[in-house]
């Protein structure tokens, strides 16, 4: 097909589509052709109308996004997610968009987390809060949740500094995350008494 015509970007994406599936170490080929095919796009244009159209280009631009994505470089992905359209609003790049940055929000939160790092986040929440400063306290707290969102205690010591600060309903959020995560966190229904209690819940 692209013998017969070489100046359609339709033939050599969809070729560039067999080679992805063909396997990884065909990606970098993938990429190479496609902004060879982006740079030439005028020159195709004109030697066959409609021969890269916005809506072809679009196109380009997203099979460059799907190696980027399954290399998880979101932001390189989110970018030519982008580019496609700028060139033609279509729904296919849309929705492709948001589901990448979807994923690349989703692989960020994943890679930060560290508990080696919380643990030591909370450390310092604790010495802060031992020097009654609550601010600097639930400042380390909010840092070891972000390192290591599923540890229980981490809600229950920053509910404990949010009481301090007299953020009582943002206190209760964290307690009953906290029981969520383990209901048998005995100091978390302590500290949900004592939060209700300060906001005259007197049940």
């Amino acid at each position: 097909a692209i013998e017969k015509e070489p100046n359609d970007l339709t033939y050599y994406n969809n070729r560039c589509a067999v080679w992805i599936e063909m396997g990884v170490e065909n990606y970098d080929k993938v990429l190479e052709t496609c902004r060879d095919l982006v740079s030439r796009r005028y020159e195709i244009n004109s030697a066959n109308p409609g021969g890269a159209s916005f809506e072809k280009v679009a196109k380009v631009f997203c099979r460059m996004a799907s190696i980027h994505e399954k290399r998880r470089d979101y932001a390189e992905a989110v970018e030519m997610y982008q580019k496609a359209l700028t060139e033609d609003n279509g729904r296919h790049a849309r929705t492709a968009l948001r589901d990448c940055e979807r994923a690349k929000e989703k692989f960020e939160k994943e890679s930060y987390v560290d508990v080696a790092k919380a643990e030591a986040h909370r450390e310092k929440g604790n010495e802060s809060f031992k020097e009654k400063d609550w601010a600097s306290a639930k400042a380390e707290y909010d840092e070891a949740i972000k390192r290591s969102p599923k540890d229980a205690k981490l809600y229950s010591n920053r509910a404990a500094a949010l009481t301090k600060l007299l953020a009582y309903p943002d206190a209760l959020r964290d307690l009953e995350e906290c029981l969520k995560l383990d209901p048998a966190f005995v100091k978390a229904y302590s500290r949900k008494g004592a939060a209700h209690f300060f906001m005259k819940e007197y049940h």
